[in-house]
């Protein structure tokens, strides 16, 4: 011993020796009196109980006995680990985690404090040196000389000295682990977690480098399997930098702090300032975060909330040089001017993100005011598109009309939601994920489809004006064989049909080969769509009620021709430009849409516009020169 030879004459000798070896070379050993977790690796039980002890610690911090019941080998643990050593008590009335309390100067002689020889009464353990639920649930008392307290110091100076860059846990578990400690890694991780809960505004802790906000029971997880994943590091706040941390938790967190009286646990530093901070981004919707939009000092600010890991180095450092300012030391002194220009630099930057998304909306809402033609005021938007969709729904089957139609006659959802909705199928894609090209894309959309809502209307409003059904509707369309395709929307009255179904059976039967059919067919298509150039040629003459809209290939709105009584559909749809895209006339290539009045079919096709395709008799079909 100690470079001495010693006499062993019995195994009792032994033992004693081999205690006292023990104690030189671990006198700081803690003494936990549960087998459960007092061990290097825990049981199956052992570990299950441990991670509902942690759990508990993490959600309810301040509840007494962290709001666990029962007899379970997790509330055993709490006894001998924490509640028997003093670290979860309560402090003027609010439970938490501290560090532990002083221990007795010395031991209780053998025999005392058993049942048959009492111990006198003890705060924490009750009478007779037995914790009234420690002697059920089979814990020993250890009267206070479990030694934690230096465990304790020695982890929160860990965690506190490191200032400049985070430092691995793994190096904690070393030092524990070896003398003149010798601890077993089952109890550690119930220990860190306390000490990081206390220290919670002080300590940020990383995982892989990444900051965690909020420790959670999957980071513990993750930390008894591979405590050197992580890593800690204390952040410090004096000269400047308190006063810059003054000013912005001012405004994070309304100027409300929460001190913890005279004990000065719960000091509120910079990690409650920068948790609202990312909490503010992790919202923002895709839109903000891609946006090119904003202005160069908001997307700097954006962009380093984003990218910068490190608190301190966020706050003090990145963020300070995205408002245009320096980088923020410890030693600096101040009179208060450079916190306060940070501040309303920060605070301006961050409206204009956290409003970017709102802005867009505002954008979207004012387009489609122009788009729709709406007369009323622009609070009146959505009652005007109601209105207006209500009367064509159960008339449209072209699928993105009918989906604005039913979106836009909702009436069961916020001002905010229908906004939305409107928006995302018009765009097929909602606009929290929109990129500043879907913006583009919107108003192409927005341009083609209110055209066809409009033309619509105004083809409702002749149905109304005429006063008479009785017809069907078919959507011809032939493709050609250079891919271009020729559609034509048909109207047939019944009275029509029952002409010319004797002659259809006649044809039929002179052709009874179905390839024959076919050909007459494509043959009998073609050969009507091409005599429309002569129907232009002669137009009949228009109906009063008429209206023909013609759009070139740009999407502009040609030609039209309107007068039908707005008293029988709402407000009166706006009238269509009449000329094309730099005042073109006369033959435009173009395409002509048509509108179907019972069930919406769009029909468009290449034609060349020498005038408006004529309307003709009542149901008629509308007739087009293909190009």
């Amino acid at each position: 011993m100690e470079g001495k030879p010693q006499a062993i004459g019995s195994v009792t000798d032994f033992n004693a020796l081999l205690s006292a070896v023990c104690d030189r070379t671990y006198p700081q050993t803690p003494i936990l009196w549960n087998e459960l977790i007092n061990r290097r690796t825990l049981t199956t039980q052992g570990a299950k109980a441990r991670r509902i002890l942690i759990e508990a610690m993490l959600e309810n911090p301040d509840a007494e006995r962290l709001n666990l019941e029962g007899h379970g080998p997790e509330v055993a643990m709490y006894f001998s680990v924490l509640q028997q050593t003093g670290i979860h008590r309560q402090v003027q009335g609010e439970w938490g985690f501290y560090p532990p309390e002083p221990s007795p100067p010395a031991p209780l002689p053998r025999g005392e404090g058993s049942k048959e020889n009492p111990a006198p009464p003890s705060p924490l353990l009750g009478e007779g040196g037995w914790g009234d639920e420690g002697q059920d649930l089979g814990v020993r008392a250890t009267l206070g000389q479990s030694n934690l307290g230096t465990i304790w110091t020695t982890m929160a100076e860990f965690c506190l000295s490191t200032t400049d860059t985070p430092r691995s846990l793994g190096d904690l578990y070393q030092t524990l682990n070896a003398p003149p400690y010798g601890m077993k890694s089952g109890t550690i991780p119930v220990l860190l977690a306390a000490v990081l809960l206390h220290y919670s505004d002080e300590v940020s802790v990383y995982k892989e480098g990444t900051f965690i906000p909020v420790l959670g029971p999957e980071h513990f997880e993750l930390l008894v399997k591979d405590p050197a994943r992580f890593a800690v590091k204390h952040i410090d706040v004096t000269g400047v930098r308190s006063q810059v941390f003054r000013e912005l938790e001012a405004i994070l967190r309304g100027g409300a702090t929460q001190p913890r009286g005279a004990l000065g646990a719960r000091n509120v530093t910079v990690l409650s300032v920068v948790k609202p901070l990312i909490q503010f981004v992790r919202k923002l919707p895709n839109f903000t975060l891609k946006t090119r939009r904003l202005s160069e000092p908001s997307r700097a600010v954006l962009q380093t909330l984003l990218s910068t890991q490190e608190p301190d180095d966020l706050l003090f450092n990145a963020l300070p040089q995205a408002c245009g300012l320096a980088p923020i030391v410890v030693s600096e002194a101040d009179d208060g001017t450079t916190a306060r220009t940070y501040r309303e630099r920060l605070v301006e930057a961050l409206r204009e993100i956290n409003g970017a998304y709102d802005a867009l909306l505002s954008e979207c809402q004012d387009m489609l005011y122009s788009a729709f033609g709406v007369h009323s005021d622009r609070t009146q938007l959505r009652q005007d598109l109601q209105f207006r969709a209500s009367r064509l729904l159960g008339n449209c089957v072209e699928a993105s009309l009918n989906r604005f139609a039913r979106a836009a006659a909702d009436d069961a959802v916020a001002d905010r939601q229908w906004l939305e909705a409107v928006i995302m199928v018009i765009a097929d894609k909602p606009a929290e994920s929109w990129t500043d090209e879907d913006v583009t894309r919107f108003e192409l959309n927005l341009s083609d489809l209110s055209r066809r809502f409009k033309n619509l209307e105004a083809l409702q409003a002749t149905v109304k004006a005429t006063g008479q059904g009785g017809f069907e509707a078919r959507r011809l369309t032939v493709t050609r064989p250079d891919g271009s395709e020729i559609n034509k929307l048909v109207w047939a009255s019944d009275e029509h049909q029952a002409k010319v179904d004797p002659s259809i059976d006649e044809i039929l039967q002179r052709f009874p080969d179905p390839q024959l059919r076919e050909v007459l067919l494509t043959r009998l298509t073609e050969r009507l769509f091409d005599e429309s150039e002569s129907d232009q040629d002669n137009p009949p003459e228009k109906s009063p009620t008429s209206r023909v809209a013609e759009s070139d290939l740009g999407g502009r709105e040609g030609k039209a021709m309107e007068d039908y009584p707005s008293s029988q559909f709402g407000p009166h749809p706006q009238p269509l430009s009449q000329e094309g895209e730099g005042g073109r006339k006369g033959r435009d290539a173009g395409t002509v849409f048509v509108e179907d009045v019972n069930h919406h079919a769009r029909t468009q096709a290449p034609c060349r516009t020498d005038r408006p395709a004529p309307v003709g008799q009542r149901n008629a079909a509308y007739h087009v020169r293909p190009a």
